[in-house]
């Protein structure tokens, strides 16, 4: 897995600090893992489920997740998105519970590939 962008910030006096996006949050942070299944490859396009499980030990409201893909997303199911390029953003349509999952559905054009990464604004994500 590569990581992700690295923010450095100023604390105290002179010291840096600095968060790597893909290997987690503070303690007790959010975090989510995101499973990924082709449901029906065709020739000009796909049909894909998301399943994400909140594995935070606490409820998850406005989430908001990021996965790679193939293609232009043309439709999604159980969630709002946007396309920005080869990465589809979802927001659940419902908050997260912790334990929980949420599965989306999409539609693209092009040929599946299964992510090998993910992200989440405020957390960390994996795909299983």
């Amino acid at each position: 897995m590569e990581p992700g962008p690295t923010a450095t910030s100023q604390v105290g006096s002179g010291t840096t600090s600095s968060t790597n996006s893909t290997r987690g949050t503070a303690r007790g942070g959010a975090a989510v893992n995101v499973k990924f299944d082709v449901v029906r490859q065709r020739l000009a396009g796909y049909t894909a489920e998301l399943r994400v499980v909140n594995e935070s030990g606490k409820a998850l409201a406005d989430l908001t997740v990021s996965v790679p893909v193939d293609g232009t997303v043309s439709a999604v199911r159980g969630a709002q998105w946007s396309q920005d390029g080869q990465l589809l953003v979802i927001q659940p349509d419902a908050d997260l519970e912790a334990g929980e999952a949420v599965q989306i559905t999409f539609t693209a054009d092009g040929t599946a590939t299964e992510p090998q990464t993910c992200g989440m604004v405020g957390g960390e994500c994996t795909v299983a």
